[in-house]
């Protein structure tokens, strides 16, 4: 499939009903392609269902699971298609996902995170809860032993000041926007049971 169609539903459709592979991996990484709005470079191999769920293109994402797409299916970096969608902040197309069977605790095969864990990371408080809420386990542990509290913890004391601690920083709001991201994340995660 040309990397164009992937978030054009049609072209989607009209490739799919000429043969193409539902789940065929590509070891080239995509090249650019429209997300509908400025181009986008998606820099790694995946499926079209990856793709098409990093852009958010729910009804390219839900057809493809309808032709029989994987939603489980490792791809770039050991991730799945779940994981591509929390990089980018894509809610919509994980929604979908999940709706086609994703397994919301699935792991990458290197490092043993989950889904969760990569929200955690990229201090995407709303992406963690729709997570938590399809039944995320908010103390997985990677295979180094981290909880997704533990990985937003680790990000904001990057981001402090040497003296000042992250627990100091959970009772107000951060000024830098990235830091009340991570901060905010890990009050969702502590308030549902994280540690």
């Amino acid at each position: 499939m040309p990397a164009a169609a992937v978030g054009d539903l049609a072209r989607v459709r009209a490739a799919l009903d000429r043969g193409a592979a539902v789940n065929y991996l590509r070891r080239e990484p995509f090249d650019v392609f429209s997300m509908g709005g400025p181009d986008f470079r998606l820099g790694a191999p995946g499926t079209a269902l990856a793709a098409a769920a990093a852009g958010d293109h729910v009804g390219v994402v839900e057809e493809l699971l309808r032709r029989g797409a994987d939603p489980n299916g490792q791809v770039a970096e050991s991730a799945s298609a779940l994981m591509v969608c929390v990089k980018f902040d894509a809610r919509r197309a994980a929604g979908a996902l999940l709706a086609g069977g994703a397994t919301v605790d699935a792991r990458s095969e290197e490092k043993q995170w989950t889904s969760l864990h990569h929200a955690a990371l990229h201090g995407h408080a709303r992406f963690a809860a729709l997570l938590l809420d399809a039944g995320a386990d908010v103390g997985a542990l990677t295979g180094d032993g981290d909880s997704p509290v533990f990985i937003a913890a680790k990000v904001v004391s990057m981001q402090l000041e040497p003296r000042d601690s992250v627990g100091a920083h959970l009772g107000k709001d951060p000024r830098d926007p990235a830091t009340r991201a991570h901060v905010e994340t890990i009050r969702l995660l502590m308030a549902r049971g994280g540690a």
